[in-house]
């Protein structure tokens, strides 16, 4: 539990109390998550806040991570009113939960910075989770630390700017559905992407063209090096090209598409349209 000025907080145990209180069921659970969730939060980042507020966005994240057990990301975007709620902060609230994957960090930061919004508390933790039959969280601990675990999910809460015009809500909701998605795909397809990359490495010196021993040693040892874990690869397709009338069409196969590059259609180009700079020698 979080500590100011060398004693534990009697704010976080104020929340304690308020969970064996009022919680009807998984009191346990839910004291447990509270503990988990406002753990590592510092005395600066408790000043100002009470203890009814931080119980309920205890609870409020409890509840939704206690409700999705499914792989796709849950995203809420909310501003908590005593009367709806039963909390209230001054800040706009984002809660996630999803599955525990690299990038979620980085990724949401920067979201948030494409919007031009500023993250005010960004609260996170990867967990392993057991759950019943129905789907209810049965157990959940760091990762690392529960055996018999089913799922692996990271928990977010995040205070961000206030917002208040709807739409700009809906679509700050929408572009984190949208980065989550990104990441996963990314994740699940960084392994195949590698492959590929080792592949054309082998291939490449019978498809040297022109290129001097020099460039050839060169461009091998640069691509080994990014396969090195020197780079993320987000996403490929491989292409094909055709002569055409004159010029040369690059033709995008549909069926090779790995990470970002299942989200999009390929768009066939000329050869001759691409910048001079960009072309290969013919």
């Amino acid at each position: 539990m979080a500590k100011i000025d060398g004693l534990p907080s009697v704010l976080l145990q104020n929340v304690s109390k308020l969970i064996k209180q009022k919680v009807k069921e998984q009191v346990e659970l839910v004291d447990k998550f509270a503990h988990t969730l406002y753990g590592n939060m510092s005395s600066e980042d408790l000043v100002g806040r009470n203890d009814s507020d931080l119980y309920g966005a205890a609870l409020s994240l409890w509840q939704t991570f206690n409700q999705h057990a499914e792989p796709a990301a849950r995203i809420r975007v909310f501003n908590p009113e005593i009367a709806r709620h039963g909390w209230e902060s001054k800040h706009t609230i984002v809660e996630m939960v999803v599955q525990d994957m690299p990038f979620l960090v980085d990724s949401v930061r920067m979201a948030l910075s494409r919007h031009n919004i500023a993250s005010h508390l960004l609260l996170h933790y990867p967990l392993q989770t057991k759950r019943d039959a129905a789907g209810n969280i049965t157990d959940f601990a760091k990762l690392g630390r529960l055996s018999d675990a089913t799922t692996q999910q990271t928990v977010f809460h995040i205070e961000i700017d206030r917002m208040t015009d709807s739409e700009a809500i809906a679509a700050l909701k929408a572009e984190l559905l949208s980065v989550m998605e990104d990441v996963s795909l990314a994740v699940q397809d960084w392994q195949p992407a590698r492959q590929k990359l080792l592949d054309v490495i082998k291939a490449l010196p019978k498809h040297a063209g022109n290129a001097s021993k020099e460039e050839l040693a060169e461009t091998t040892e640069f691509l080994n090096w990014l396969a090195k874990d020197n780079f993320t690869l987000l996403g490929y397709r491989s292409y094909d090209i055709k002569p055409v009338k004159g010029d040369y069409q690059i033709v995008g196969e549909r069926d090779s598409a790995l990470g970002l590059m299942r989200r999009s259609e390929p768009r066939d180009l000329m050869l001759s349209e691409l910048p001079e700079d960009a072309c290969f020698p013919r």
